[in-house]
């Protein structure tokens, strides 16, 4: 089991025989210079599927747990405290409720590339390395590689969408 993360234009998903609506987004594709599939499956657009445990192992090792899964409620209580941007907002995480849909802003990219970057001055963990995908991906860090995967889907949902959207289901 695992997420289904999306990023792209907000697209509301109705179930009219339950009468029950969430939010939800397209999936880009085909854009030039779009990073290969975290998972090496050879596609190149904007969903990715990740086990639960490994996005949130991603997220915890890069630096941005809060900022995918801040206000995430457990029995009632937060169970991960806000994240604050560089105005000193607080926000809830992208992935505060699941399944759900958060509104993209330039702040979750600039959250992405200050992850890139304290990422780069490191040295690669080799239990994040790929071996033997058959892919562009072998050699490389995983966590460098979402990160890549984060940034571009990012960047292009805020040139291109009307309403970019994060979405997990």
């Amino acid at each position: 089991m695992g997420y289904n993360l999306l990023i792209g234009e907000f697209e509301p998903v109705i179930y009219e025989g339950e009468r029950y609506a969430r939010g939800g987004c397209t999936v880009l594709s085909g854009a030039e210079g779009a990073p290969l599939d975290p998972k090496g499956c050879g596609v190149r657009d904007s969903q990715n599927w990740p086990s639960y445990s490994a996005w949130e192992q991603f997220t915890a090792a890069v630096g941005l747990h809060a900022v995918f899964f801040a206000g995430t409620q457990q029995q009632g209580r937060v169970k991960v405290p806000y994240w604050t941007d560089r105005s000193g907002n607080c926000h809830e995480g992208l992935i505060r409720t699941h399944p759900g849909a958060q509104a993209l802003t330039a702040e979750h990219l600039h959250q992405f590339k200050l992850a890139a970057a304290r990422l780069a001055e490191q040295p690669a963990q080799e239990r994040w390395i790929y071996r033997n995908t058959g892919t562009e991906l072998d050699g490389k860090c995983g966590l460098s590689v979402r990160l890549d995967w984060l940034i571009f889907w990012t960047e292009y949902a805020l040139k291109n969408c009307t309403l970019p959207t994060f979405a997990n289901s």
